[in-house]
């Protein structure tokens, strides 16, 4: 028979004599570690028959079998016509997930034992998750308290400190304050001190007077401007002064080696009543609602703003 490679037609599974039948293309063997053990059947085959385009074996007939998609194995020292060899049982576990057949797209292994461990695991680590953002949330919470916590009491301080009335002394606020005993002479010193006041009396107008002491802690006070510049200033000037307020008639003028201030009307007299004459270097040095001469040992205090 005359050779024609352009016209003769082989049947399967020749499709040129120059080819070796045809295998099969293998698919890949699992490898999943996941998942029960398996069986899967490997063949070994001898090396298919050498061919040449000067010596073609068109009628080479190939015996009947069974091709499996496992890819065959061959070995390099036979040249024998392939046939079934051997069968070896080999476990091999079964993946988590489908695999097909690449030649007639079937499923060749189906296995969903896995998906509840996947489904508790996924559940974990949403646990996980959401455990973590409550801790991060926590924390913020009580960082965020611990700063209202110094804040707070800060802005109350600066609150109470702008919104509390402090009242300042006026700028031509004098106090004179001096302690007497009974029977007892007024002194140099006690003198110096009531005219180191007086003389302090230097603003232009003032509007309060009180006059008290350890006999009447309240004392009096007036608020009528006019007599009390007027007062004021005559102790300042060593002049004399005589005028009515909050019920009382006042009088500044001279008693002794100094000025006195009264309550009563008169100066250098002895009638009860609020007066100071600390320059008159005896035991009648005034007093405080009572005795104005020889009076008892008490604290006397004259203030003007």
């Amino acid at each position: 028979m005359t050779y024609d490679p352009v016209s003769t037609v082989y049947s399967y599974p020749y499709e040129t004599p120059l080819q070796p039948p045809a295998i099969p293309q293998p698919y890949p063997y699992p490898t999943s570690t996941a998942g029960p053990a398996q069986t899967v059947r490997v063949y070994h085959y001898d090396e298919p028959p050498k061919y040449s385009s000067t010596t073609p074996k068109s009628n080479y007939q190939v015996p009947p079998q069974t091709i499996s998609h496992t890819p065959p194995q061959f070995s390099s020292k036979s040249s024998k016509q392939p046939h079934l060899k051997s069968v070896q049982q080999k476990p091999v576990q079964s993946p988590s997930f489908s695999i097909y057949d690449n030649h007639a797209n079937s499923v060749v292994n189906d296995n969903f034992d896995e998906l509840p461990t996947l489904r508790t695991a996924s559940t974990q680590t949403t646990k996980c998750y959401q455990s973590k953002l409550f801790r991060v949330a926590l924390l913020l919470t009580l960082l965020a308290l611990i700063v209202i916590a110094a804040v707070v009491p800060l802005v109350i301080l600066v609150v109470k400190a702008n919104t509390s009335t402090t009242t300042a002394a006026p700028a031509c606020a004098r106090t004179y304050s001096a302690t007497f005993s009974s029977s007892t002479s007024s002194t140099a010193s006690d003198c110096a001190t009531w005219q180191a006041f007086t003389a302090g009396l230097t603003c232009s107008s003032y509007s309060t007077m009180r006059i008290y002491g350890t006999n009447n802690p309240t004392g009096i006070t007036i608020t009528s401007a006019s007599v009390v510049t007027g007062l004021a200033a005559a102790l300042r000037a060593n002049s004399t002064y005589t005028g009515v307020a909050g019920g009382y008639t006042w009088a500044v003028g001279s008693c002794g080696s100094g000025l006195e201030i009264t309550s009563t009307g008169s100066v250098c007299g002895c009638s009860s009543g609020y007066t100071i004459r600390a320059c008159i270097y005896n035991a009648n040095w005034g007093g405080i609602n009572g005795a104005t001469c020889s009076a008892t040992g008490q604290t006397v205090s004259l203030y003007f703003a």
